[in-house]
């Protein structure tokens, strides 16, 4: 595998964590088969972690690390490199949560050995900040991005009846439904027989943004391997994802996955066992700080508000909530910036269609602001998060009225406020876990 390393080494210990390293390596190499691979990867992830002294390890990604698509989550790779961790990927979420809420997300009581950061084409939604913070609240950690390609990452060139390549593409989902689907022997046979010409795209901002961030915080790449020949990469481990949509990592994939991450794991202690880490002691702190409190899929908001604003939880299916005002003539809450220093406060509240939910107006120290819940960004989700920048207050309490200013079919629904760093600042859409499962 690919992997990235800094001048971050333990050198005194050098020549023992090479030795392991090169032993992981060399495991991985002598299992040419995928099956035979990812079964033999799995068990010796579990086994390089028996005992007392396994890794805290914290993960942060999509919908990979989560789990998604596995008969238990619990089988996806984070779960598979330690007994102890704290998995804090969400699905269609990019970095720019965990990097402006960081503090929030991990508190003070949590500690880490490694840290792994799967955000590979978001790398740029925040990627750099949240490394930045990671590390400078856990200076000794391992931090390793990881970059996870799929299938549906390839591009096939049409060609004509020469053999020349025409131009026209048809991604790995289009030339799947072209052939009517099957499964992974149907579809790796196809490929393999197939006369057109297939490629991986350069992904060039995403991969400078992650080298940049690796150098600047000390951390590791970590790339799982595919060959030049994106045809013959997709046909051979076609089996490292899930059959029904060959996206999500499969149990093999994630098998994988964890070993190509162990053995970087192993390289960058140098020996130094775990327990000599976790009683180093060396732990930095959160710097400037966040303070968020984001309500949208756990129902708990820890404000004080009136009697005329209600938490709802909108969406049973998917336990969805949101502070709905339920009154026309509208109410008020409460804002805590529990910072030394003036902190801007950001509102996220919930835009869709046009004539859904109503413009609703907000007042708070002498300054008034309409906030419009309408977007027509993204027609294939229901509601989306929208979070706008309001003011910049001071140190205390502060009480925001609000009040609708039309009738609509639902209620305006606020789903969360934030104090940032000022440094960190969250996306207009798409701020918050978008699923929490």
């Amino acid at each position: 595998f690919k992997t990235t390393m800094n001048t971050w080494f333990r050198n005194s210990n050098f020549l023992y964590g090479l030795v392991i390293g090169l032993f992981i390596v060399s495991f991985l190499s002598s299992n040419e088969r995928a099956e035979d691979y990812g079964r033999g990867l799995q068990s010796t992830s579990r086994e390089l972690v028996k005992g007392k002294n396994s890794f805290r390890i914290a993960t942060f990604g999509s919908a990979q690390t989560w789990g998604a698509g596995m008969d238990s989550r619990y089988g996806a790779y984070p779960y598979l490199l330690s007994n102890e961790v704290d998995n804090y990927a969400f699905f269609s979420a990019g970095p720019n949560y965990p990097s402006v809420c960081t503090e929030s997300l991990i508190g003070d009581d949590h500690l880490y050995d490694v840290i792994v950061l799967e955000y590979w084409l978001k790398a740029r939604e925040g990627l750099p900040e949240l490394a930045r913070r990671l590390r400078q609240r856990f200076p000794q950690a391992v931090i390793i991005m990881l970059k996870i390609w799929g299938p549906y990452h390839g591009r096939r060139v049409l060609v004509d009846n020469n053999g020349t390549a025409t131009g026209v593409e048809m991604t790995f989902r289009e030339w799947k439904e072209s052939v009517g689907g099957g499964n992974i022997a149907k579809l790796s046979s196809l490929l393999r027989n197939d006369t057109c010409e297939w490629y991986f795209p350069e992904h060039h901002q995403a991969d400078e943004i992650i080298a940049e961030a690796a150098k600047n915080t000390s951390s590791f790449i970590v790339e799982i391997p595919h060959s030049g020949d994106a045809k013959t990469t997709i046909a051979d481990h076609l089996d490292w994802f899930e059959e029904f949509d060959n996206a999500h990592l499969s149990p093999t994939g994630h098998a994988v996955v964890a070993n190509h991450t162990r053995g970087t794991i192993m390289n960058a202690l140098m020996g130094e066992s775990v327990l000599e880490l976790a009683n180093s002691g060396t732990y930095g702190n959160w710097g400037e700080g966040d303070d968020c409190h984001l309500w949208y899929t756990t129902g708990g908001a820890s404000l004080s508000y009136s009697d005329t604003l209600k938490m709802n939880e909108f969406n049973n299916d998917l336990g969805k909530f949101a502070l709905e005002v339920t009154d026309d003539a509208g109410g008020w809450f409460e804002v805590d910036n529990p910072f030394s220093d003036n902190r801007m406060l950001y509102l996220s509240y919930l835009a869709t269609d046009e004539g859904v939910y109503p413009k609703t107006n907000i007042t708070i120290s002498g300054v008034s602001l309409t906030l419009n819940p309408v977007t027509t960004l993204d027609k294939k989700k229901a509601n989306l998060i929208h979070t706008v920048p309001v003011i910049e207050l001071p140190h205390g309490v502060s009480t925001i009225n609000i009040i609708p200013l039309e009738k609509t079919s639902e209620f305006f629904r606020l789903v969360g406020l934030t104090f940032t760093n000022g440094i960190a600042v969250p996306l207009e859409y798409g701020f918050g876990p978008q699923f929490n499962l």
